[in-house]
């Protein structure tokens, strides 16, 4: 079968989507009010459940759909003592998508095996969001590699060296707080990406940690949306 048919008849482009033709339709989308969850989730339906999402493009229901995956995924991760605190000081719909902007040069992910099990287990347990990603876990743990997902015990920091050696496109550090410890401590972060919350913490995990060296950067961009401060800083 053709992956794209046109139909004279109502002049429409049709794309093949498993067993159906559903039409390549551009509609304006209801005024999102979803978080980053939903956000992530909305990437992820466009790029690997394109049939789904244009179902509830069609039918209206995308916004709906979002918000309740976002209420969910945001649920689990406060009943577990999280990143509950994650949030602006508004609405959610004041939030901007920085998400798609940053994983625009992103082909690989590094986390720690408490950072992958929290995404299988509380904030997607359904789908694997980094999809478009190869992903490495660092554990100790014995598991299943796949092609996309690739459990390692192989030390963090020669694991990085050798990923920056080979072609391809930029590495996200997803976390968790050890993972980054351990690569801050040997200066191996070229970008760092950090968010000023309006949340003040008692107490919680430092993301840093104590480090033994002086890292100098140089401020790139900053951006700002509802309380939220993003600041993207290069190593000098």
């Amino acid at each position: 079968m053709k992956k794209q048919i046109y139909d004279e008849k109502n002049g429409l482009n049709y794309t093949l989507h498993g067993d159906y033709y559903l039409p390549d339709l551009e509609l304006n989308e209801e005024e999102p009010v979803y978080g980053k969850y939903g956000i992530m989730r909305k990437q992820f339906l466009k790029e690997h459940r394109s049939a789904k999402y244009q179902y509830l493009v069609l039918t209206g229901k995308l916004t709906e759909y979002l918000n309740q995956v976002d209420k969910e995924a945001r649920e689990k991760v406060e009943m577990n003592g999280g990143v509950a605190w994650l949030n602006g000081h508004g609405n959610d719909n004041e939030n901007i998508d920085t998400y798609t902007e940053f994983t625009k040069d992103i082909d690989t992910v590094l986390m720690g095996w408490n950072t992958s099990h929290q995404v299988v287990t509380e904030l997607s347990p359904q789908e694997w969001v980094y999809n478009k990603f190869t992903t490495y876990v660092l554990t100790h743990k014995e598991c299943n590699s796949s092609q996309q997902i690739h459990f390692t015990s192989e030390n963090p920091v020669l694991l990085l060296e050798r990923l920056k050696q080979e072609a391809g496109k930029d590495i996200w550090i997803c976390g968790g707080a050890n993972l980054v410890q351990q690569l801050v401590s040997k200066n191996m972060i070229d970008k760092y990406y950090i968010s000023v919350i309006p949340t003040l913490l008692g107490n919680g995990v430092r993301l840093l940690g104590n480090i033994d060296r002086e890292i100098k950067l140089r401020l790139c961009k900053t951006q700002t949306y509802n309380g939220i401060t993003d600041l993207i800083y290069m190593r000098r």
